[in-house]
């Protein structure tokens, strides 16, 4: 089972802002499994998936 992550979280796997992060996400680079409800319109990603995207220097 997935483990899912918010965009904050990913962002630090990642080594990179959160609003560069959010820009990756609306670009389609960096895609979501899931978005919560218009009122927070937040994003769920699968923790795997960020980490295997991570570059080596930032796990």
């Amino acid at each position: 089972m997935a483990k899912l992550i918010g965009s904050a979280e990913a962002a630090i796997i990642l080594g990179i802002d959160r609003s560069v992060f959010l820009r990756r996400v609306k670009a389609g680079s960096i895609v979501p499994v899931q978005k919560l409800s218009p009122a927070t319109g937040a994003y769920l990603f699968d923790r795997d998936d960020i980490e295997q995207s991570a570059p080596e220097d930032a796990k």
